[in-house]
């Protein structure tokens, strides 16, 4: 079994992964914490983690695979491009350091299947195994935990002792034992509180999860409809994901100068920081062609120019007013609505004419909500 696990680990090292661990197919350590996470309902519009099949899943992770065993847990560093380089400008839009290389998904579930295809080709009985990455039931944070990799911070984010939290995590679940029992990493955070002062939207609850309803990755990424109006200023001109709370993290500061440029030869994007003005006049099929292969386009059109529209609306800029009457005429109500609302945030006379006269004819509830807020 020591000879499995070495050569796994030596395998995943040479393909490109920063660590490996391996952690025993049960119930995961932090799962109770999950349970009254739901209860809380602090999921956002991400209710499929409510769903009776992922509970059940996440209770009984050996039911994923026929005859699991062990998880192998697979982690990858990348370079993050903290505060000091982030956009200084509010006309710029910020977007999390993943998201400034291609997406990682693909790339790693086919670098996990080649780590496995390589080992069942030296076998004689092959692994039979099920990859998960970030689309699956499986809580792998919870099992690079339960492998003694790293610890799950106040910020509930995985951190790794030397790497911190800029790593990616891919779990494999597989029909045989290369479990050995290690010895689970204690909470290294302390009393540091850093992160939880850092946040704007203080969406970090204390209890090493979140609340993703108030938290800017959440919810300029997944969430869908309006995004609430008392939110709306906090999330500043982030418009994909966020750092901060990683930025402050003093295991990311130590680790800073020692991550890589390139992890799995992904290139780094050239579109951040984002020109606001631009993003705002994209056509939907010139998004797509914009960020084919990137996160990005884990958003819809409609959500990344909602997302623009808020960083545009605080900026409080107003060259910001043309192209925000022009989608005063757009057909999602969503578009109107927090276009309406960025125009009241710039405040100018202009911006009030454009609104006063658009109140005429719009019919749709919350857009015209959104109108009446602007005159408040």
């Amino acid at each position: 079994m020591v000879s499995n696990i070495g050569t796994i680990k030596a395998k995943a090292k040479a393909l490109g992964f920063s660590f490996a661990g391996f952690a025993e197919v049960q119930q995961s350590p932090h799962f109770a914490n999950y349970l009254k996470w739901l209860e809380r309902k602090q999921y956002g519009h991400l209710q499929f983690l409510n769903k009776h099949y992922v509970i059940e899943s996440r209770r009984k992770p050996e039911q994923l695979l026929k005859n699991a065993k062990s998880v192998i847990v697979l982690g990858l560093k990348y370079k993050p491009f903290h505060k000091s380089k982030q956009a200084d400008s509010p006309n710029e839009g910020i977007i999390a350091s993943f998201a400034q290389y291609e997406d990682y998904h693909h790339v790693i579930k086919n670098k996990a299947v080649e780590l496995m295809e390589s080992i069942n080709s030296k076998r004689s009985k092959i692994i039979n195994y099920r990859v998960f990455i970030d689309s699956g039931p499986l809580m792998e944070k919870d099992f690079a935990y339960a492998a003694g990799l790293g610890w799950i911070g106040k910020n509930s984010l995985f951190i790794h002792p030397k790497l911190g939290s800029f790593t990616l995590l891919c779990c494999i679940i597989v029909d045989k034992d290369l479990y050995t029992k290690p010895l689970l990493s204690s909470d290294l955070c302390k009393n540091c509180h850093l992160c939880i002062q850092a946040c704007p939207t203080q969406c970090i609850t204390g209890d090493h999860t979140i609340d993703a309803s108030r938290c800017i990755s959440y919810l300029t990424i997944e969430h869908k409809k309006i995004i609430p109006r008392d939110i709306r200023p906090l999330l500043g001109n982030h418009v994909f994901g966020c750092d901060i709370c990683q930025d402050v993290c003093p295991y990311n500061i130590k680790v800073a100068e020692e991550q890589g440029d390139l992890f799995f030869n992904l290139k780094k994007k050239d579109y951040h920081p984002l020109d606001l003005l631009k993003e705002l006049s994209l056509t939907e099929e010139i998004f797509k062609q914009k960020y084919i292969r990137t996160p990005i386009l884990r958003v819809s059109y409609e959500r990344h120019l909602r997302n623009i529209i808020i960083a545009a609306g605080n900026s409080r800029n107003q060259k910001f007013i043309k192209p925000l009457k022009e989608l005063l005429a757009s057909d999602s109500e969503i578009i109107r609505a927090h276009a309406a609302w960025a125009l009241g945030i710039i405040g100018s006379e202009e911006c009030f004419l454009i609104l006063r006269s658009h109140l005429t004819f719009e019919k749709n509830p919350f857009v015209k909500d959104e109108l009446l807020f602007a005159f408040k």
